[in-house]
């Protein structure tokens, strides 16, 4: 991650950037906690620091299995004020939609968040 604020700050050239944002950060101080799936979960938001940082656009990914091996990616902009927060909101709207797709063998939920209890 340190790697990518140093590119992006030397180079101001038109880019686009892609992140993985499902992933469960390394720590329980390096990202935010979000009611999700029923439960208080820890989420990075380093690519919303990074958008308000250098006023950059932020999508989130879709893609819908349809027939066979079809499938349907649609991008949808999340609202500068509330990046991470309506990231989590589409990510568990997919979930339910399609919970079949969703890889669950990840450790979401590894970090419990000590200020509720």
């Amino acid at each position: 991650m340190k790697e990518v604020v140093r590119y992006m700050a030397t180079h101001q050239q038109a880019a686009v950037y892609f992140f993985v944002a499902d992933q469960s950060p390394g720590d329980a101080h390096s990202g935010r906690w979000f009611p999700f799936l029923g439960q208080e979960t820890l989420f990075l938001n380093g690519a919303e620091q990074l958008a308000k940082k250098y006023q950059l656009p932020v999508w989130v990914q879709t893609i819908r299995r349809k027939e066979g091996s079809a499938y349907e990616v649609s991008f949808t902009e999340l609202p500068e004020e509330a990046i991470t927060a309506t990231y989590v909101e589409h990510l568990e709207a997919d979930i339910q939609r399609e919970p079949e797709s969703w890889l669950w063998s990840h450790k979401r939920w590894k970090h419990k968040n000590q200020q509720n209890h």
